[in-house]
């Protein structure tokens, strides 16, 4: 009779406290089982042709304009707070910035 590649070892217990994922401070990283581990943002910049264009993972398709330089304050803020003021102010800076 084969033996079990398991015989005399303790069972694995999932959902063990110990193997839930732990934050790593605030960076957006996690430990999953020894392995660490970048959550996957919203919004992301994407390089097109002629700049950047934000692309929404969560929707799979392009938001708001095409930005000559990476717009990185509005992607922490889409990402983040979204406070709604400072994205409409942002999003006029960068429209500015295009003229």
């Amino acid at each position: 009779m084969r033996r079990s590649h398991l015989a005399g070892r303790p069972l694995p217990t999932y959902g063990h406290p110990s193997k839930a994922p732990q934050s790593n401070n605030g960076t957006g990283a996690c430990r999953v089982g020894g392995r660490e581990t970048v959550s996957r943002k919203r919004y992301v910049a994407r390089g097109v042709p002629g700049g950047y264009r934000i692309w929404d993972n969560r929707g799979r398709r392009w938001w708001g304009d095409l930005y000559e330089l990476c717009p990185d304050d509005l992607l922490a803020e889409l990402n983040g707070q979204t406070d709604q003021a400072r994205i409409t102010a942002l999003l006029k800076r960068y429209r500015a910035q295009k003229r």
